[in-house]
């Protein structure tokens, strides 16, 4: 009877969303380990201390915060400043307003771009 009611009560419900096991949420911002790609607007801070992280701002992407990870990859908007242990990309749709601190960047001509730029050999 259990396994009835389970199955019959949550197939009315759909699902948009996901927060996976290695996420963190806290009032810090946003922790994860080795990717996150949003689709959201977040008003969070969104980092990630492990080797070969990636961050991916879609074109439908807002953030109001500071990314940092081992590569930053923008297609959406980003208010606040990218800092990126290897490389930063932002794509034609791109509009990033914020400091970008990297080993390589890679913009492009359409993006909206407002802020400053700074190459790091190391």
């Amino acid at each position: 009877m259990l396994k009835w009611l389970f199955k019959n009560s949550f197939k009315k419900f759909s699902y948009d969303s996901m927060l996976s096991e290695n996420l963190i949420l806290n009032p810090n911002g946003l922790k994860f380990d080795k990717g996150i790609h949003i689709d959201a607007k977040v008003n969070l801070d969104i980092f990630s201390e492990t080797v070969d992280s990636v961050i991916r701002i879609s074109n439908s992407g807002e953030v109001i915060g500071d990314l940092t990870a081992e590569n930053v990859l923008v297609n959406g908007k980003v208010k606040g400043n990218i800092v990126a242990k290897e490389m930063v990309g932002i794509t034609d749709n791109a509009k990033v307003f914020g400091s970008v601190i990297c080993k390589k960047f890679v913009g492009n001509r359409k993006s909206v771009y407002q802020g400053r730029i700074v190459e790091r050999k190391h």
